[in-house]
């Protein structure tokens, strides 16, 4: 038996015919800036200062900006304003607050949950737990239909009280 001679078969592409040439729209021209209202500023951050860089970058002042800064903050404290400003910014000081320790929480949270798991068996055994605990609620809370309504209107009573509507 004698092995097939292969043939080169060669394939000509065929070629898109050639789209007729569009012109250039014309370049519209650029319509004039418009002078845009300035918004009222408020007066804690009225004004803008503009510090160039200074060319002696040996030098310990470092061009200004830090004395210029501390300066500010200076001033700031001998206004006297401390309280008042104090008394401003405590929500969201309060909400910042609550942010980071909720963030902390979090953590701890997770660390211990990650300490747990690393446990043998300590995982299944407290899956184990959660379906025994939910078969349970459910064999007693479930199952008639009287405890599914009591079930339901005491979950109720309790979101109208979180809401404040009782």
């Amino acid at each position: 038996m004698e092995p097939e001679k292969l043939i080169p078969i060669e394939i000509e592409a065929e070629t898109a015919p050639e789209a007729e040439p569009q012109p250039e729209p014309e370049p519209e021209p650029d319509p004039a800036p418009a002078v845009a209202a300035q918004p009222s500023a408020d007066p804690a951050v009225a004004t803008t200062l503009h510090i160039p860089a200074s060319d002696e970058s040996g030098d310990e002042t470092g061009g200004g900006e830090w004395e210029l800064l501390t300066g500010k903050i200076r001033t700031w404290f001998d206004s006297g304003d401390f309280q008042k400003q104090l008394k401003q910014y405590s929500s969201p000081l309060k909400l910042l607050a609550g942010f980071l320790a909720l963030l902390v929480v979090l953590r701890i949270y997770a660390a211990l949950l990650g300490a747990l798991e690393s446990l043998p068996l300590v995982p299944g055994l407290l899956e184990l737990a959660g379906v025994i605990w939910l078969s349970r609620f459910a064999l007693t809370r479930l199952v008639r239909s009287s405890d599914r309504q009591a079930l339901l209107a005491s979950w109720q009573e309790r979101w109208n009280s979180f809401r404040g509507q009782s």
